[in-house]
């Protein structure tokens, strides 16, 4: 199933990255989900899911870029992005090495 990107709002963009960075761990748990959606209002967060889901990494960073020139160019936006990163990877329990290193790699991508 693919999501029409073209005309993402902020919010989905964000439930985008949140879902990327959620799917890095393994699944993106039942949990993960409800947090995302709460945090985001995206209309769309299954959807979102399925096209994270089937798409390469390659894939997924080139919608960061193309999305992170829209609505990331201020620091007080990716500073709240990698928030809100940090506030769905620590959820589940204590933030792991892995759950840092996702953190990374999100905060470089953004």
């Amino acid at each position: 199933m693919q999501v029409n990107d073209s005309a993402w709002t902020y919010n989905d963009f964000l439930a985008f990255l949140l879902v990327y960075g959620a799917q890095m761990t393994n699944t993106v748990t039942p949990e993960e989900i409800a947090f995302i959606k709460a945090r985001t209002g995206a209309a769309d967060v299954d959807g979102i899911i399925a096209q994270v889901n089937s798409m390469s990494d390659i894939e997924a960073i080139e919608i960061i870029g193309d999305y992170r020139q829209r609505f990331l160019q201020a620091e007080d936006k990716k500073e709240k992005v990698r928030h809100d990163l940090e506030d769905l990877l620590k959820s589940n329990d204590k933030p792991s090495q892995l759950d840092n290193v996702i953190i990374h790699i999100i905060e470089k991508l953004i």
